[in-house]
Formats: structure tokens, sequence, C-alpha cells
């Protein structure tokens, strides 16, 4: 299976029992056998986002199941000019990682319930994301 990039929102349902995607995500992270790659602004969020007792596990599933894709100073200045691209949405920051990520490694799949925003992000060759989640 191809490799797939893991937003804030499946994450967070995952170690949140009372979100509306939680059996959602449960069932979707058992039957993902692909590389989850995600970045370290996601795993900031999604940190934030859930209870204090889920923090840990987070971090632990993350480092167990995920590749963090890191920034150099272009990836950081491609990260700006996407955010300005987008600035009318507007696109947060997490998201920006992820397109800026999708265009750089050729990745055009991602697993999100921002379903709105990823359906209008476009990478650099144009192309959609395909929404696996």
């Amino acid at each position: 299976m191809a490799s797939v990039l893991l937003d804030t929102g499946p994450l967070v349902a995952l170690f949140r029992r009372n979100d509306t995607h939680h059996a959602r995500a449960v069932a979707w992270f058992r039957k993902h056998r692909g590389l989850l790659l995600t970045t370290q602004a996601v795993v900031t969020e999604a940190w934030h986002l859930v209870s204090a007792p889920a923090r840990l596990p987070l971090v632990r599933f993350v480092t167990a199941a995920c590749e963090i894709l890191e920034f150099d100073a272009d990836g950081q200045a491609r990260i700006a000019a996407t955010l300005e691209r987008y600035a009318d949405l507007p696109m947060d920051y997490a998201d920006a990682t992820l397109v800026v990520q999708g265009e750089r490694f050729g990745i055009g799949a991602i697993a999100t319930i921002d379903v709105n925003d990823f359906s209008v992000y476009r990478r650099a060759n144009g192309k959609a994301f395909k929404l696996v989640f």
C-alpha cells in the first residue's frame, strides 16, 4: 500500500473516545498497512487537542507507527508561500506542512477529516489530494 499523509483529525479521533470519528479512526488504523507520514506540527496540534492522559499514548503511537517529515530552510519558505496561496481559506500551519511534504515526496493520499479544505488544496503539479480516511 502507498504512503499516506496523516493529518490531525484522524490522530485525535483515535485517542478521543467521545470523538465523532473515533470508531472510524480505530477501524481505519487497524486496517491501514502503508507508511504513515506526518509532521511535527500535526503531532503538536494533536497533543493540544487530546486529554492529558492520552498525550503519552499519542506520542508512543506516532513514534511507533509514523515517520515524522522534517523541513529545511527551503521547506520553511515553501510553507510560507503555501500559507500565502491559501490565505483566503485560511489554511492552518499544520495543513501547510502536509501540503508541502506531499509535494516534496510526491504523496497524493491523505488521511484527514478536513474534507472541505483538502478538497481545495492542490499540489504543485495541480493535482488534488486523494482523501483516504
